[in-house]
């Protein structure tokens, strides 16, 4: 099923669309997601933790610009409720088929099939992790701890969080699971949850595409609060970690066509994209 209406009749959320739908940014993540594929890479758990915090902070800049109220994370009280906003990305994925609409108003229900997950499991995965926030300690799969600590102004547990997460090179998957790429995927198949179905689907599943959908915003809001709170726990930093002594600065500027201080925004006009696999009122773009 399709959204009824236009997408800016239905909700302010959809007057960001520019935003979200932009090719390049999609493009962007699915690099990213690429090349950090792999595990060995440093303070990987690290990388995913900021990216996507930044990806997140842009998005609440431009609801302010919109003068819309920042995005509502995607917390577990809301699991179990109606999703409000809906979501048609009106595009075809690699094979062929399109991807499957989530109409307004769709609650998550237990995936079945092969790889079955419930939302109790994804509830019980974010109780472990917050308990390992709160301990500032995760527990490794063979029984041993790992603290979650700065060391000379230096994070060094938000890397060994950031696996667990998401879950990519977790140390300890059977306690704390994969809470991240498990959210993504019950809201992909919130249609077809016995997933033996490709077109029932969402953008959601797809990392080339699912931040297309408002609720990949929300969802990242939820994950972000994790790492605020346990960045929340850390010591603040010492005066000598923070301090250049001998170095004073004088003065800092930016100049711009010359003139000093000023910076200057714009929007190229005269472009334009092809996106192979769109369709609009059932024709392709």
């Amino acid at each position: 099923p399709c959204l009824p209406r236009l997408p800016w009749q239905t909700d302010p959320e959809h007057n960001l669309w520019y935003f979200r739908e932009d090719p390049s940014l999609s493009s962007f993540r699915n690099y990213w997601r690429a090349i950090f594929k792999n595990s060995s890479r440093d303070r990987r758990g690290e990388f995913f933790f900021y990216m996507h915090r930044q990806m997140v902070t842009r998005y609440n800049v431009e609801h302010l610009t919109h003068n819309i109220a920042p995005v509502v994370p995607f917390s577990p009280e809301f699991w179990r409720q109606p999703i409000p906003l809906g979501y048609d990305a009106k595009l075809k994925a690699e094979i062929g088929y399109d991807y499957q609409a989530r109409p307004d108003n769709t609650t998550l229900v237990d995936l079945e099939g092969e790889d079955p997950l419930t939302i109790s499991t994804l509830e019980d995965w974010f109780k472990e992790i917050q308990n390992a926030v709160k301990n500032m300690a995760i527990v490794t799969a063979d029984g041993d701890t790992i603290d979650l600590k700065a060391v000379e102004g230096k994070d060094e547990g938000v890397s060994v969080l950031g696996d667990v997460v998401e879950s990519f090179g977790s140390v300890n998957r059977e306690l704390y699971g994969s809470l991240h790429n498990n959210l993504h995927m019950i809201i992909a198949w919130v249609l077809g949850p016995s997933q033996d179905d490709p077109t029932k689907l969402g953008v959601m599943g797809t990392t080339a595409k699912s931040i297309r959908d408002p609720m990949f915003f929300r969802m990242h809001q939820f994950i972000d609060d994790i790492f605020s709170e346990y960045k929340a726990s850390l010591p603040a930093y010492e005066e000598d970690e923070l301090s250049f002594p001998g170095v004073e600065v004088l003065e800092s500027t930016v100049i711009t066509d010359g003139k000093k201080n000023e910076m200057h925004t714009f929007t190229e006009e005269d472009w334009e994209v092809e996106l192979y696999g769109v369709e609009v009122d059932g024709k392709p773009r």
